[in-house]
């Protein structure tokens, strides 16, 4: 390409000057065409940078998730305490006088639905009232509905603040109004210690098993706790809560 480049100057120029003037040309070539090379190996570089930069990001992420929920656990336990150290009035009654019942669970399998929905009818036959909220995690999918009509849902995925705490508009229906009593059946369930923290109730049944080692595990909002050794039995703890305030003198 460059002695055809100089072909036109050979009339010009002089043997000696053309065959000195032909090297330096293509080295200049060869120069720019490395500098190019160089330019491109630049960018590489550079791009390479970048996502090394977002990869520490994305650690960093990483990094900081454990300690973010170690700081809204600590938050949560603050709120409860806060909300504990409120004055209320306890009043024991015997089942047969109660009349407004609260009760807090976590959506789960039909099949508990249904033993829920169990509890409600027999309650409903002898008088009482039956309010309840629930809790539904944002992975959990149920294929059944809630026919019972005093519900309220509280989800995970829409429902809650930035720390945790369920959003007021959506509990305030619930935790405003007053029971006779209120049933926590939630196990080491931050929802189910902060709605019975925050409740109106005469009295605030719960369930405790010493062998639950976590932040919840020494929660002092319940006026009764029913005490379990083994797996979680819903149905079980139902029949105990009514077996022993049964028991209650009128």
């Amino acid at each position: 390409m460059a002695a055809t480049h100089l072909s036109f100057l050979t009339p010009y120029l002089t043997p000696s000057f053309t065959s000195y003037l032909t090297p330096k040309l293509e080295f200049s070539i060869f120069n720019f065409q490395f500098s190019i090379l160089n330019f491109q190996f630049s960018i590489f570089n550079s791009q390479f940078s970048i996502l090394n930069s977002q990869f520490s990001i994305l650690n960093s992420q990483f990094s900081i998730s454990p300690v973010f929920d170690s700081l809204k656990q600590r938050y949560q336990d603050w709120q409860l305490k806060k909300l504990l150290r409120a004055s209320r009035d306890k009043t024991i009654k015997n089942w047969d006088v109660i009349h407004t019942v609260g009760l807090i669970f976590v959506v789960g399998s039909a099949e508990e639905w249904n033993l829920i929905s169990r509890f409600i009818s027999a309650q409903k036959k002898q008088g009482k009232q039956i309010f309840l909220i629930g809790f539904h995690p944002k992975d959990y999918a149920i294929d059944y509905i809630f026919t019972h009509t005093e519900t309220t849902i509280c989800r995970e995925k829409e429902d809650l603040s930035f720390w945790g705490l369920p959003k007021a508009d959506v509990i305030n229906n619930f935790t405003e109004r007053h029971y006779d009593l209120l049933i926590d059946t939630t196990t080491e369930n931050f929802f189910g210690k902060y709605i019975t923290a925050l409740s109106n109730a005469d009295l605030k049944v719960g369930y405790y098993n010493p062998q639950f080692s976590t932040l919840y595990s020494q929660f002092t909002g319940y006026d009764l706790s029913i005490q379990g050794n083994d797996q979680f039995d819903l149905k079980k703890y139902l029949e105990q809560v009514v077996k022993y305030l049964s028991m209650i003198k009128k």
